[in-house]
């Protein structure tokens, strides 16, 4: 069904002032569907046709929304299941589990806590909608994606600042284009666009979530690479989808 959109009418700027795309209410979207969100904008803002991006935002959150409540009709036991082994030439059940990944990262000490768990949140929201052979699939296309990612970072960077100028205008129209422009870019100066889900830990690596804090933004990013989390991590999406359970179950602590 192609998308149904509602525009301010004196603008041209893809999703502003928009109610919905079809179904999909845009002031109710969890992390995931705000990144999906923010890379249609970007590709708007980049020259993409109008049209195909809207069909591809509200096919891809109906995509993922699906998914989100088949995995979520699975409850995998935290505690045990089990499989058929032999054993001594006798067939046995032996125990299986599905479990809980927790990972603690360390606040850089120029960094806060509340910002390090704000973008913890959205990794693991992204990481826990995962069935874990997409998940270890994903880690594993990390040497690939992350040429493509790095090259798209600064460019989703201007597009975020360039937005955040367009809203402060909309806000103070008597701002004027360079006004506004220096005000964006004085709030962005320790700031980076985040990938919604670091690309080595399986991240898209043309998602972005916006703006977010450099120091904490790098920090998690050096934790899961040199840090050994992703490996861990890593690990532990083959062992659960060796082992047949249905979703990841991480939890991802600023400390």
């Amino acid at each position: 069904m192609a998308a149904e959109l509602f525009f301010h009418t004196n603008t041209d700027s893809l999703f502003y002032d928009q109610v919905r795309v079809g179904d999909i209410e845009l002031f109710d979207l969890d992390p995931v569907e705000q990144g999906l969100l923010d890379t249609a904008k970007e590709a708007y803002e980049n020259g993409g046709d109008r049209k195909e991006i809207e069909d591809w935002f509200q096919r891809e959150v109906e995509r993922y929304r699906k998914e989100k409540k088949e995995a979520e009709t699975i409850t995998p036991e935290v505690g045990r299941t089990t499989e058929t082994v032999t054993v001594t030439g006798q067939r046995q059940r032996s125990p299986r589990r599905c479990h809980v990944l927790s990972l603690d990262f360390k606040t850089p000490a120029n960094g806060t806590k509340l910002e390090m768990q704000r973008q913890l949140t959205l990794q693991q929201t992204v990481l826990n909608s995962k069935n874990p052979c997409k998940a270890a699939t994903d880690i594993a296309k990390y040497p690939v994606n992350k040429v493509k990612g790095e090259a798209a970072r600064p460019v989703a960077r201007d597009v975020f600042i360039r937005a955040e100028a367009a809203s402060l205008q909309r806000l103070n129209p008597s701002l004027s284009h360079s006004q506004a422009m220096a005000q964006a870019l004085k709030a962005a100066a320790t700031k980076d666009a985040i990938h919604i889900l670091d690309m080595v830990a399986g991240g898209n690596p043309m998602a972005f979530a916006g703006l977010g804090e450099r120091s904490e933004n790098r920090s998690i990013g050096a934790q899961w690479g040199k840090g050994g989390k992703a490996a861990q991590l890593a690990a532990y999406a083959y062992d659960q989808c060796k082992n047949g359970c249905p979703k990841m179950q991480t939890v991802l602590t600023a400390v």
